[in-house]
This record gives C-alpha cells, structure tokens and sequence, in this order.
C-alpha cells in the first residue's frame, strides 16, 4: 500500500479511536492491501477478516469465509467494520450497508475507503469495455489474477452514499480525497495524470479526488433489518 493512502488510514483510524476494539475487516482479501494491519494501532484488537478466501491472509487474527450480502456473524458483533477498496466490487449496495448495519454494534463506526466514479481516470475506465480493464490490470499493472474483479461503481460517489445509507447509518464523514498512487506509477497513467492535475481548478468537488472516505456511525433505526434482502 502506497504512503499517503496508508497515512490517511491512519489519520481515520486514530480519530475514531479503536483501542481494545473487535473490529471486522470486511473484504479482507488475501492481505496485500492489509499489511497496516501489524500496525501499533491495532493492538490489543481483535481482527475478523472476512472474504471468499481469506485463508492466505495473514493479517487478521481470525479468517472467516463469507462475503457481504450474508455476514457469518450475530447482530451487534462488531465495535468497528473497515471495508477498505471493496464497494466498487458490490452489485448490490443496498444489502451491503443493510448487513454491515446488522453486525454492528449500536454506536459502533463503520469506515469505507472506495474509488470515487466521478474521478476522471475511474470515470474514463468505467467506460472501456471490461476486458481491456481486466487486461490492463492484469498485463500492464501485473495484478494477480486471483486478485481481479469485476468492479460495479454501484455506491461510488456522494449522491449515491448519502442515499443508501440513509436509515442505517449517521455519516460522520464522507469526502473525496486526493492520493496520486496508482496514478503516477506508469508511463500513460502520468500523461493523464498531469493533464489531470491542471484541471483539478476547474473541476466541481466531486470529482476531484480519487479515493472516496466514508465514516458512519450507527444509531437507533425504525428500519427493520432483514437478513440477505433488498437491492
């Protein structure tokens, strides 16, 4: 994970205060992205990774085999839920945030760090056809291909967050941020990169940074949550 990615973890991380927390890392993945995970700031927590596969993950305390539309655990289980660059991978949003709802504890944080649709590079790639995305994931970025998934952008930018979450969560913060990794790493991504940055002035808010930073805490809800349904 590339610094100021992994230091605007931190700074979230460290507001909301996880000390002693059980925390659920959902779409814990096989841990390359979970490395910051052997960070000081989570000791004395307990770690639940929860993916397809999670076995290869060595970064969480406890593996569990399961994805987000059906979370193998009690209502109320969890203190904190990380979903960290999973969102964008969700057909249906709408169960996610209702079971991410359902495992947490009341007043509990749940944080999402997700691409933002409306940055111009993701906006542009979501409109390539899907298997020269794979492709350039694949051969040029050189991602493992267990590791490459379909991507969606179904809860992607503000509008649609404020939306779904609505009843289930009160947003504490959500906001577009600004890392440059990934951007600048490879010959053609830093053409579009610095054509990019010279835009960024006349751009609306929106849709001027890449990464999307959702903090939301749960509160008493007249919802009622039932397991697995919606859209």
């Amino acid at each position: 994970m590339e610094n100021k990615r992994l230091e605007k973890y931190f700074k979230v991380l460290e507001k909301i205060d996880i000390k002693n927390s059980k925390i659920l890392d959902a779409g814990c993945g096989s841990g390359n992205e979970s490395k910051y995970r052997r960070s000081k700031i989570f000791k004395d927590c307990k770690i639940y990774g929860l993916d397809l596969n999670p076995f290869d993950n060595t970064y969480v305390d406890y593996p569990v085999c399961g994805d987000l539309y059906h979370i193998p655990f009690k209502d109320n289980s969890f203190d904190v839920v990380i979903c960290e660059m999973v969102a964008e991978h969700i057909k249906k949003p709408k169960v996610m945030i209702k079971e991410l709802n359902r495992v947490t504890k009341k007043h509990g944080k749940v944080i999402i760090f997700t691409p933002n649709k409306l940055h111009p590079i993701f906006f542009l790639a979501n409109l390539l056809p899907q298997k020269f995305v794979d492709w350039v994931k694949l051969y040029y970025y050189k991602l493992p291909e267990r590791e490459n998934f379909d991507v969606f952008y179904k809860f992607n930018d503000i509008k649609t967050i404020r939306r779904t979450v609505n009843g289930y969560f009160k947003i504490n913060e959500l906001y577009v941020y600004y890392p440059e990794e990934g951007f600048n790493s490879k010959f053609l991504l830093k053409i579009i990169w610095n054509i990019y940055k010279i835009c960024i002035p006349f751009l609306p808010t929106s849709m001027r940074g890449g990464l999307l930073v959702v903090v939301m805490e749960k509160e008493e809800s007249n919802i009622s949550i039932k397991r697995g349904l919606g859209g």
